[in-house]
């Protein structure tokens, strides 16, 4: 991205974090990991398939991730998400 904005890569990232509020890469993986979560509460795919569809080469590395951002593994989050749906 910073190329494509003609920006040595430092310049890019703290002009990103002025406006965005996080480094690119934090942002890259929020984003990943919100895609995760609507996958996760809308379907029946297994975590390895939603792993792979939003980015992570690994299920190991996803669900570090993942448990990093929302304090659970994705499976867990995916259970307690459809008991509360269910209530």
């Amino acid at each position: 991205m910073a190329r494509a904005c003609s920006l040595p890569r430092s310049a890019f990232a703290a002009r990103f974090v002025d406006r965005v509020g996080k480094p690119p890469a934090t942002y890259l993986a929020h984003v990943r990991l919100d895609a995760a979560t609507d996958l996760l509460r809308d379907t029946s795919l297994p975590v390895t398939l939603i792993a792979k569809n939003v980015g992570y080469t690994s299920e190991a590395a996803f669900s570090r991730a993942f448990r990093n951002r929302y304090s659970m593994p994705p499976a867990r989050w995916r259970h307690e998400r459809r008991a509360i749906q269910v209530l």
